[in-house]
């Protein structure tokens, strides 16, 4: 069974999130193309800044994990970052996370890309905060 669900990206928009119960979060979503930061940011080679696609990764494993019931988790460690290309203004993207858990702790993979393209590649560990 698959619990999917809305997640509000703030400038990024809202997106939707597959969740389902074991195996690989999926998620999807467009750069929008009317950003502000595109004025500032290399505004003669706009590009979504790198920090922006790795919060995309952040914020979509903590929406799984919010849907976990009584348990509250916060980012422990970003373990491995690694940017492979450059996503651009109404570039559409793809998410795709996998999850294990281990004592206290769930960690996430996850590859961020556009069309066959890795924008990036990261992985996150969340820590159980205890009840």
């Amino acid at each position: 069974m698959t619990d999917a669900g809305i997640l509000d990206l703030g400038m990024l928009g809202r997106i939707n999130v597959s969740c389902p119960p074991e195996g690989a979060l999926e998620a999807a979503g467009q750069v929008p193309e009317d950003l502000e930061l595109f004025r500032d940011h290399f505004p003669e080679f706009p590009v979504l800044p790198g920090v922006l696609s790795l919060e995309i990764i952040k914020k979509t494993a903590e929406f799984w994990l919010s849907r976990q019931p009584s348990q509250a988790f916060r980012l422990r460690e970003i373990g491995m970052v690694k940017f492979g290309s450059f996503l651009r203004p109404g570039d559409r993207w793809h998410l795709r996370l996998t999850r294990e858990s281990a004592g206290g702790e769930v960690s996430f993979r996850g590859r961020l890309s556009q069309g066959d393209r890795t924008a990036v590649n990261a992985a996150l560990t969340f820590e159980h905060l205890g009840s």
